[in-house]
């Protein structure tokens, strides 16, 4: 016979079989974080610290900056596919580099991934395009999600940083405004892409029509390509582009949520940093400035 003093003594038992079984969880998830906490992450943080010994832009970050971005670095190289194409390895060099691209162009806003692209192919050299049936260096396609770069010229982007040519950072502006117009509404940087869209239409017609001298030519082909070479003005001479062009500049520091001239920050964006524009916002601008 089932006695009421039985049924409180089951009870207990029982929660406290449950409480040793989670107690013994923790212990074992404890364990295990410290093993990875002591050998493996230190590891894997210094191989990536080596590889990016002479990324600038790393290398002008606080330690603690430094550790957010290496994180946002592993996180990719981790989720991303990276490809070999024509042969070719991809070494954790290769991974490591083009997911910190990914993260340089990103790193002032809440995320760096671009969902929209989940595969990055890697060509050991320029490469036949038969859809387009030209030699190219690179290329990012809407509909597969898939970004390509020759890996000499995407290397070679970085090996000058103030010429304004960086592949890297040139195709990865490209899925970033692809992916910006397949979420839409879903994120703050799809709304911030279509005002600075908007704002900045007039400075693409002045390049198609040649009234601007600054930005390279090529960013007159089309929209796509006037946001690409802008991103790689933005990042490769800054104090050019403000002088230049300060609403599209201050206008790209806005949406990009970080600000190229600002080394000693952590590029930070902070709208009093332009002390002859601390008024202009989206309001302003919309008026016409």
């Amino acid at each position: 016979m089932v006695t009421p003093g039985n049924v409180v003594f089951i009870e207990v038992v029982f929660f406290a079989i449950v409480l040793v079984y989670l107690v013994s969880l923790c212990v074992r998830w404890l364990i295990y974080n410290k093993m990875q906490t002591a050998s493996y992450v230190p590891k894997v943080v210094e191989r990536i610290t080596d590889y990016l010994a002479s990324f600038t832009y790393f290398q002008a970050l606080s330690t603690r900056a430094k550790m957010r971005f290496i994180k946002r670095v592993r996180g990719l190289s981790q989720t991303k596919k990276f490809v070999g194409m024509q042969g070719l390895k991809v070494t954790e060099e290769m991974k490591v580099l083009l997911s910190a691209s990914l993260v340089q162009l990103t790193f002032g806003l809440p995320s760096s991934e671009i969902r929209t692209f989940k595969k990055l192919m890697i060509y050991p050299d320029t490469f036949f395009n038969p859809a387009t049936k030209v030699q190219m260096k690179g290329f990012t396609h809407p509909v597969s999600g898939i970004l390509a770069v020759s890996w000499p010229d995407y290397k070679h982007g970085y090996e000058i940083p103030d010429d304004n040519y960086n592949l890297g950072l040139h195709e990865l502006a490209h899925a970033l405004h692809i992916n910006a117009a397949k979420v839409k509404d879903k994120e703050e940087f799809s709304a911030d892409f279509r005002f600075w869209t908007e704002k900045s239409i007039r400075h693409f017609y002045d390049l198609q029509e040649q009234r601007d001298d600054f930005l390279r030519d090529y960013g007159g082909t089309n929209f796509h390509e006037f946001f690409a070479v802008v991103i790689e003005h933005f990042f490769e001479s800054p104090e050019a582009f403000l002088e230049h062009i300060p609403h599209l500049s201050i206008r790209t520091c806005a949406m990009m949520k970080q600000n190229p001239m600002n080394r000693h920050n952590d590029f930070v964006f902070d709208w009093a940093d332009f002390p002859k524009h601390r008024r202009l916002s989206r309001i302003s601008l919309s008026n016409g400035n």
